[in-house]
């Protein structure tokens, strides 16, 4: 990928995280365009589709945490799943409050086919790039994740280092 007209490839710390908010943006922006032309959803939802398969009867509470949403948008769009047929919300026995997210057999289908299509553009997208970059690019990132974890808001990073979709 050429630089942008102007810019200089700079290994500035500044620099960098520019360049690794706009990959990611442009990626997530990408994905979820994919996964809202295939199946409907959206990023957000895989990712509540992903913790709901991962934990089952995981809290909307919990979810709205990992995700760094607010409970309030979790619940519409757990609202929005439930219609489609993708999970069932229930009770949890231990705080009657709080509502849960459980995956049903269609919910499970759509996550599955929502990962293969994730996988193939992420393919796709890092076939730029050879074995040797893409293994000294996941040491980097795993030592500067390391790095950043410890100063997330707690509950939020552990999540995150998991393989998600």
């Amino acid at each position: 990928m050429r630089a942008m007209p102007g810019k200089e490839k700079s290994a500035e710390p500044r620099s960098l995280a520019l360049k690794v908010r706009r990959t990611a943006f442009v990626m997530d922006r990408i994905i979820g365009r994919a996964l809202a032309r295939d199946g409907g959803l959206s990023l957000p939802h895989c990712m509540m589709l992903y913790f709901a398969a991962r934990f089952p009867g995981v809290t909307q509470r919990t979810i709205a945490s990992h995700l760094d949403l607010t409970e309030a948008a979790v619940s519409r769009q757990a609202e929005l799943l439930r219609r489609r047929g993708l999970i069932i919300r229930g009770r949890n026995p231990e705080s009657r409050r709080e509502r849960t997210v459980t995956l049903t057999p269609e919910g499970r289908r759509a996550l599955a086919a929502a990962r293969r299509r994730v996988r193939g553009i992420m393919d796709r997208f890092f076939s730029v790039l050879r074995p040797a970059e893409r293994k000294v690019m996941a040491a980097a990132f795993d030592r500067l994740f390391a790095a950043m974890a410890a100063e997330c808001r707690p509950g939020a990073c552990p999540a995150m280092a998991e393989e998600a979709l």
